[in-house]
């Protein structure tokens, strides 16, 4: 990349408007799906789009394309719906501290662990 002039770490941030590429899989051949485009008579319309299918064609999997602005618009939806039940997050917060096993503190392992070491034997030395 830097013999191409563009530094890496501009590289890897991409601005991008499809902001599930790579997290939806394909149920049907496990292909991630990507942002892709397509410009109609009156407007540009986006989707999601199987990577193989936008590479190398419709051979393959069946599995249709998805309307990128509708699920968008429903995942965004489901965040803030998620989000602005705190009292949803903080019973899960409750509920796991009540079922996780109770953690040795790392003051007693550590004195655990020093009670079972014992020394090493030394290595002569083989210098002559």
């Amino acid at each position: 990349m830097q013999a191409r002039g563009e530094a890496g770490s501009r590289r890897a941030a991409s601005n991008s408007d499809y902001q599930l590429t790579g997290l939806i899989i394909c149920p049907e051949c496990g292909c991630k799906y990507i942002g892709t485009s397509a410009t109609g008579k009156r407007r540009g319309y986006r989707y999601y789009t199987r990577f193989s299918r936008a590479r190398y064609g419709k051979a393959g999997c069946a599995a249709h394309r998805i309307d990128a602005d509708l699920v968008d618009e429903a995942v965004t939806q489901a965040l803030i719906d998620f989000y602005g039940r705190t009292d949803l997050i903080a019973d899960t917060i409750t509920a796991e501290r009540s079922w996780s096993p109770k953690m040795p503190s790392a003051t007693a392992k550590s004195s655990r662990l020093s009670a079972d070491r014992s020394p090493l034997p030394r290595r002569r030395s083989t210098a002559t």
